[in-house]
């Protein structure tokens, strides 16, 4: 062969191979973690979202039983992941890889969000609440009598807003929502809402998902407007990504840049959605499977082991050393 050939072909493959190497993964800030967690107390973390490590769980098996984790939110530099079940876990991490147990309680807990300066997680039938993540305190409970169940929760307007059911004595499950500004006092609580499977905070508004399509929203928790529904199809999830809010689940999905005012897209999406940002958005379907998407559509898979599901992905800045 004409060596010319060669050293033409390898300067073409050097110019060409970065491009296509970028063109795998999104474009990320500095020093970012993703860390996902879900079934069997599975956790894992990413630097770009696209190629995942640090694989670690529990137990093989999937259920709602104590090695569960239904949540995770990042702050001070820090992320908190929660679950369980007769036995509730709190777990921090720093880097995705060294987990501690900072503490344990008598049943689940089941949402975590962060703001003002301050951690907020759903338990039973109240709040904890922590300044650092590390040492949690009993905050208001819900008032209300019966099983209490906390599904999801998210901070937005100087409030935590959390959704959830809870079974009355004697009577049928029905579904609350509740808002406190820090976990101390509780704000607003309503046991005469429709069921809400999820729940994000963005253009300066909350809005949840749940059965038969629903969509509504509110700025306070307390006050919910705009209601849409699809009675064919039904949402388990919601993410604002900075431009629009995206509900999948079903037969259909939708977005919307306000809360308000919604768009069917022309495809379902495959996949609970979990992340979203202005580049790519990133969601999980069971068998372990994580999808990422670009522009919104189409969603591919990312090349994870199968194993549990994942139930939540958070995003964060680590602090350089």
């Amino acid at each position: 062969m004409n060596p010319n050939r060669i050293c033409l072909a390898l300067l073409v493959a050097c110019l060409v191979l970065p491009e296509a190497q970028a063109a795998d993964a999104p474009a990320t800030q500095p020093n970012q973690l993703f860390v996902a967690v879900g079934y069997g107390g599975r956790r894992m973390s990413s630097h770009d979202g696209l190629h995942w490590e640090n694989d670690v769980q529990w137990s093989d098996k999937a259920a709602d039983d104590d090695n569960v984790l239904f949540n995770v939110a990042f702050g001070q530099g820090k992320f908190i992941a929660v679950g369980g079940a007769g036995v509730g876990h709190i777990l921090m991490t720093r880097d995705g890889k060294e987990w501690r147990e900072t503490q344990k309680q008598k049943g689940r807990v089941a949402t975590v969000a962060f703001g003002n300066n301050r951690f907020v997680a759903g338990w039973n039938d109240q709040f904890l609440y922590s300044t650092d993540g590390e040492d949690w305190k009993q905050g208001t409970k819900l008032g209300i009598e019966g099983s209490v169940h906390f599904r999801k929760s998210a901070f937005g307007n100087g409030l935590f807003v959390a959704i959830g059911d809870w079974d009355p004595p004697g009577k049928k499950r029905i579904s609350f929502r509740a808002a406190t500004a820090d976990g101390e006092k509780l704000t607003h609580v309503d046991g005469t809402v429709a069921a809400a499977r999820g729940i994000a905070f963005g253009a300066g508004r909350f809005v949840v998902v749940g059965p038969e399509a629903l969509r509504e929203s509110s700025t306070d928790g307390k006050t919910w407007e705009h209601p849409v529904k699809e009675l064919d199809s039904e949402l388990d999830s919601i993410i604002f990504d900075g431009k629009l809010f995206i509900a999948a689940g079903g037969k259909y999905a939708y977005t919307s840049p306000d809360g308000i005012e919604w768009k069917k897209l022309d495809k379902p999406i495959p996949c609970s959605v979990l992340y979203g940002n202005d580049r790519f958005h990133l969601g999980g379907s069971w068998g372990g499977n994580v999808w990422m998407s670009e522009n919104g559509s189409p969603w591919k898979k990312i090349g994870v082991p199968t194993g549990n599901a994942f139930e939540a992905i958070a995003v964060g800045t680590m602090e350089v050393k």
